[in-house]
């Protein structure tokens, strides 16, 4: 699967209700890895664990494909966002309400992040790249 050029390798999530998606694309838009794991439910701390689970998904690939470093990250979600401020308002089966996730995210992977939903069309691109489909994501 070839998604289309961009200047650094980039790690790409979408967070579902059930599984959690990664992959890691290297410049040319190949997909080097792909991994799916359960989606985490922890109703005391519901945006922490998802990005515990989203962090241990970058190390993975980071370990996995050291010539191809990451440079910015995308994260989507279920539910209600802002993908201006990288605020998760709400989700309704994973619990969280006014989750910094942006924010978080960037802190713990030290990258930039795109953060939105799952909709019809992708988060803005901000600072990871100008073409926006380089993150629409089929799985």
């Amino acid at each position: 699967m070839v998604l289309g050029a961009a200047e650094s390798a980039v790690l790409a999530f979408d967070v579902g209700g059930t599984d959690l998606k990664a992959g890691l694309v290297d410049t040319a838009g190949n997909v080097l890895g792909l991994r799916r794991r359960a989606t985490p439910h922890d109703p005391l701390r519901p945006g922490e664990a998802i990005l515990d689970a989203v962090e241990a998904l970058a190390s993975e690939f980071a370990a996995e494909f050291p010539a191809h470093p990451a440079k910015a990250a995308c994260i989507v979600v279920p539910g209600i966002v802002d993908s201006d401020t990288g605020v998760g308002i709400y989700s309704a089966n994973l619990g969280w309400r006014n989750f910094p996730f942006g924010e978080k995210a960037a802190q713990r992977l030290g990258l930039p992040v795109s953060f939105g939903t799952m909709s019809a069309r992708p988060p803005k691109p901000n600072s990871v790249s100008e073409r926006p489909g380089i993150f629409a994501t089929s799985w």
